[in-house]
């Protein structure tokens, strides 16, 4: 009888024991063995990356897009756990997936202030790049000319070139040729002169892709320091045949009469100012594409066009750092005009001059107008209601 009890017992303490690692066993499949990974499917295809979430145990969630330059059209630019999260079956991941950027007019800007034109240009959806110039007809500070043209379609976040008037063009040391040469090399040589570069694409069946096609101020033409030299460069041979127009020869010509006759011949025209001693005010100076030129219709044409002979400069003094009204007071003693625009700073003191443009050292004509960014101390904090 004892020893049928004994035996009872043991099972019992065998059943406890079964029955405690199946508890553990359960544990462990919960807490470590039922987790999977979460796959690395950035850069992969959609469908791709649905199939391996599917592959890894996972459901895909929200999928949403977004436009980027930075990925190609659906493909994976994000998702959320993030690749290596470590999470229980069938949790749903979800993805953004890149979208192709859509177009956007481009909106006309020419003789705006810098200021408005950038932010009109910004709220279309594009982004401004300012750069300045010497120009006959538009008053300093506004936009004389801009790059696509308004009214063209461009990629929503693509750049917009922006002609900001310098006024009037004094004489100045000759620009450098660099027809011909890498734009890299090009660029440099500009720089080291003195001289500022802006670079427009054009395809060239005979300029090896990377190379200057030509240039506007053409080498050896006298231009002021700072002064932005036009760069045409070459993207190659055209990817595949395309109607063609010969660009018509406008140098010597009136602008009004260069731009009929370039229109005329389907072209765009951009027109901008230089001063020369020789060229009589109103007239062609020189044209880009250059005469000649086979390039597709509807392709923009810059002409410079003669201001007449230049006016006396003055060197913008150096005012960072100053107190407003000594920065004011040493820009009225050069002849220029002062304008201030006040913001909050946490890094300088109020009343001080925290920038200025154009920059110290910059060549303008007398009585040009120099906008100062004056600091009003730390921002107040809100007062809570």
């Amino acid at each position: 009888m004892a020893e049928g009890v004994g035996s009872k017992q043991v099972w019992m303490w065998v059943g406890i024991a079964v029955a405690a690692v199946l508890v553990i066993a359960g544990i462990w499949y919960f807490a470590v063995g039922s987790k999977v990974t979460v796959p690395d499917v950035v850069g992969k295809p959609a469908a791709d990356a649905v199939r391996d979430l599917q592959d890894a145990g996972l459901k895909l969630g929200e999928t949403t897009q977004a436009e980027t330059t930075s990925s190609a059209p659906g493909t994976v630019i994000a998702e959320t756990p993030a690749p290596g999260t470590k999470v229980t079956k069938n949790t749903t991941v979800n993805i953004e997936v890149a979208a192709a950027q859509s177009l956007v007019d481009v909106p006309n800007v020419t003789s705006m202030e810098a200021s408005p034109a950038a932010d009109t240009v910004r709220a279309a959806g594009l982004v401004p790049i300012v750069y300045s110039a010497y120009n006959a007809t538009a008053a300093v500070g506004t936009v004389f000319g801009q790059v696509p043209a308004p009214g063209t379609r461009a990629t929503r976040g693509s750049e917009v070139a922006l002609g900001v008037s310098l006024g009037k063009q004094p004489a100045a040391p000759k620009v450098p040729d660099v027809v011909g040469r890498p734009v890299a090399d090009a660029i440099s040589a500009l720089s080291k002169a003195g001289f500022g570069s802006q670079t427009y694409q054009h395809h060239s069946d005979t300029v090896p892709a990377g190379n200057v096609i030509s240039q506007l101020p053409a080498g050896g033409t006298q231009a002021l320091p700072g002064t932005t030299v036009a760069l045409e460069v070459s993207q190659g041979k055209a990817p595949a045949p395309t109607p063609v127009v010969t660009v018509p020869n406008v140098v010597g010509k009136t602008e009004t009469a260069a731009t009929s006759a370039l229109q005329s011949a389907g072209l765009g025209v951009s027109a901008y100012g230089e001063f020369s001693d020789t060229v009589p005010a109103g007239s062609v100076i020189g044209q880009l594409p250059v005469a000649g030129s086979k390039v597709e219709k509807g392709t923009l044409v810059g002409i410079e066009v003669s201001k007449g002979k230049a006016s006396p400069t003055v060197t913008v003094p150096d005012v960072v750092g100053k107190a407003a009204s000594e920065a004011t007071a040493s820009l009225d003693a050069a002849g220029l005009k002062v304008e201030i625009a006040h913001e909050y700073s946490d890094s300088v003191a109020k009343d001080t001059v925290i920038a200025q443009v154009p920059a110290a050292g910059a060549v303008v004509a007398p009585d040009s107008l120099v906008v100062l960014q004056v600091s009003l101390g730390h921002k107040p904090t809100p007062t809570p209601y």
